[in-house]
């Protein structure tokens, strides 16, 4: 409501995630998307099981495969909401996140990795 610039963090599974992106498009915000994902829904199974093994909190099995596909679902619309998307695969343990792509209104603008992860693909 102010038209101040801010940033916020999510999973992406939830359609209002998605809304609240289409609203601050609506109002005229430029906004830059930033995805993180991995290359198999597994990959987050371990991460979250040792999370859980060293203290942190637990999240179902089901419910992680399912935020997996639904945020891949989401990122696929955003991509073409927004001014300019940034895709990252984090699928390599103890390596920061790698910068795939780059997509300026939709469209592929640059590509850094030689070969595009299938679950990039499927975002394109």
């Amino acid at each position: 409501e102010e038209k101040k610039n801010f940033v916020f963090e999510t999973v992406f599974s939830s359609d209002e995630k998605l809304e609240f992106i289409r609203k601050a498009k609506d109002a005229g915000f430029f906004i830059r998307f930033f995805f993180v994902c991995t290359e198999k829904p597994s990959i987050n199974v371990l991460r979250v099981t040792n999370r859980f093994l060293t203290g942190g909190h637990e999240v179902p099995i089901s419910k992680i495969v399912t935020r997996y596909y639904k945020s891949l679902a989401n990122a696929a619309v955003a991509i073409s909401i927004v001014d300019r998307a940034y895709i990252y695969d984090n699928s390599v343990d103890n390596q920061l996140p790698k910068l795939i792509c780059r997509m300026v209104d939709g469209a592929l603008y640059k590509q850094y990795a030689e070969i595009l992860p299938n679950w990039v693909q499927e975002l394109l």
